[in-house]
């Protein structure tokens, strides 16, 4: 029996708080919700962004190539904790908020079914909660992973919650650091919901705007649409077996961080490839992932993008290329904006946790059993 006893069905303003693998920033967002599954409502009434202080972007990038010393891990989560915690004071503010729920920084992620499974995302609820006078949810993934699942993508309870009846029968593509994609059945059956990870989505295109063009990233794919891609480099980075696992599979920065952006580095300087040549090989690389992860699965080429990938038009003309007929639909007209989604998606969950109602999927992560996600630490 959980310690909490659950809240009456009234509406809630809920902050939801994502860090994701890009680690490129902090993104918040204040929703309205309301109802309950299948028939949520949540509106956005705040979004807000805000850079990770350098050393929470280094540390969180060298984790996945090495082992952080604990004097390394403790300056992480309470850099972190700490820029969080401002994001969120700032948002109360301006509205009432009377839960959040934040991810926190993934600096492990070994799913089933490699030895010793385990997750971790860095975070210190109880000083947000404690800074703020906000209750905060959190570590959603390690209940979903204790029956079996992989602990990932979480955000399909919100693509089903907030898509499913719009874009029934199509897809959510999330392109983020690593890309996801949730199918979408065209009845609103929760179990129907499929979900997986495809491979690398921004965080190759980002690395290379960095080395490349000296930026964060390439604004709007435009240096990317400037060159062309080299069909034989992307089979080669995407010959892996990775790429060939079945569904459900999870992935991140331990798969596609730094050693295979170095090798791709490398590979493309060896050729001779010019920068703008690079950037599109590797949004051909993300399309070509994606395209070949959905053939046969999807029961008709419509999809949403979100993610910051979304923006960038040089991976939106390579899926296009590579999923005949596809039609693209805009967030818009879905009333929400692409770098909402996971901010929203993390405030989903946890008014779904404050509510003590399972919130994994089993038929996206493979699960045993649908579970109550997540902790709640409180002022």
């Amino acid at each position: 029996m959980l310690p909490e006893t659950p809240v009456s069905a009234v509406p809630l303003t809920v902050a939801g708080i994502m860090t994701g693998t890009s680690a490129d920033g902090i993104d918040a967002c204040v929703c309205r919700i309301d109802g309950a599954p299948p028939e949520i409502r949540a509106q956005v009434i705040a979004h807000q962004s805000a850079p990770l202080p350098a050393v929470v972007r280094d540390l969180a990038i060298a984790a996945a190539t090495r082992p952080l010393a604990a004097t390394e891990y403790a300056e992480l989560e309470s850099e972190l904790s700490l820029a969080i915690a401002d994001v969120l004071s700032d948002l109360r503010r301006q509205h009432r908020i009377d839960l959040a729920g934040i991810h926190g920084q993934t600096i492990w992620h070994l799913p089933p079914p490699g030895n010793h499974p385990a997750t971790h995302q860095v975070l210190d609820p109880y000083a947000v909660a404690t800074a703020t006078g906000i209750p905060v949810a959190w570590d959603f993934r390690r209940a979903d992973m204790a029956v079996g699942g992989q602990g990932a993508p979480l955000a399909p309870l919100a693509h089903w919650l907030l898509f499913g009846n719009k874009l029934a029968g199509g897809m959510f593509l999330n392109l983020g650091g690593i890309a996801n994609v949730t199918l979408l059945p065209s009845s609103r059956e929760r179990d129907q919901v499929r979900s997986w990870d495809t491979g690398p989505g921004m965080m190759l295109l980002d690395r290379l705007a960095s080395e490349l063009l000296g930026q964060p990233y390439d604004d709007g794919g435009q240096a990317a649409l400037q060159g062309n891609p080299v069909p034989a480099l992307v089979d080669r980075f995407l010959d892996d077996q990775w790429f060939r696992t079945p569904p459900p599979k999870s992935t991140g920065r331990r798969q596609f961080g730094k050693p295979w952006q170095d090798r791709f580095l490398a590979e493309s300087r060896s050729a001779g490839l010019t920068d703008a040549d690079s950037l599109r090989t590797a949004a051909a690389i993300t399309a070509e992932s994606v395209a070949r992860s959905v053939a046969g699965h999807y029961n008709q080429p419509r999809i949403a993008i979100g993610g910051g990938g979304a923006r960038n038009a040089a991976v939106v003309v390579e899926l296009a290329a590579r999923i005949p007929g596809l039609e693209v639909v805009e967030l818009a007209e879905l009333s929400v904006q692409p770098e909402q989604i996971e901010p929203v998606a993390f405030a989903l969950l946890a008014y779904e946790r404050i509510h003590r109602r399972p919130a994994n999927i089993p038929s996206v992560t493979g699960a045993a059993r649908p579970v109550v996600l997540g902790s709640i630490a409180v002022p």
